[in-house]
């Protein structure tokens, strides 16, 4: 059987299936009339929600943030001051930690990119600092340091623990 044929009305050729000549739009002799059309269900409109700013940041509030941080929420977390004089001055004081803590997890966020491997920063705010405060030591007493060296490291982390520390009691109920 030929898959095409010709149209009765126009003479055009067409598929042998068609229900209407794609050309002219006759329906095709011999064709099966095409189905009617389903019924279209009419709703009722929706209401549009209206939100107060109170309100909306109430509800951005109490909603959960993204199970997964991303690597500018972990930096910004550990390089920026939240509020308070006491808060910028641990800020500063922590900022060599911090530093070296950032571009540790700069470097391992990109190598786990270039392998495709999936990033997971889940407990990087608390984990990482001590984690490469120890890396500093170590790298400290292969190149045997001197005690001012030792001394700041030990100032810049208690600098982030006393921060840490602070910003915790700061952290309010947002259902209080």
């Amino acid at each position: 059987m030929e898959s095409r044929v010709a149209c009765t009305a126009c003479g055009k050729w067409m598929f042998h299936l068609a229900q209407t000549c794609p050309h002219c739009g006759v329906p095709r002799a011999g064709a099966a009339a095409p189905a009617p059309a389903p019924p279209v269900e009419v709703r009722a409109p929706v209401k549009k929600l209206e939100l107060s700013a109170e309100e909306a940041r109430a509800l951005l509030a109490a909603t959960a943030p993204s199970a997964e941080p991303r690597i500018g929420d972990v930096v910004a977390d550990l390089m920026l001051p939240r509020s308070g004089g006491v808060d910028l001055v641990l800020t500063l004081v922590a900022l060599p930690v911090t530093t070296l803590t950032v571009l540790v997890l700069g470097y391992a966020v990109l190598q786990a990119m270039r392998k495709k491997l999936p990033i997971n920063l889940r407990g990087a705010r608390l984990l990482a600092v001590p984690t490469s405060a120890a890396l500093a030591a170590v790298l400290l007493l292969r190149n045997e340091a001197d005690a001012g060296a030792w001394v700041a490291l030990g100032v810049s982390l208690t600098g982030w623990f006393a921060r840490d520390l602070l910003r915790a009691r700061a952290r309010k109920d947002p259902f209080a």
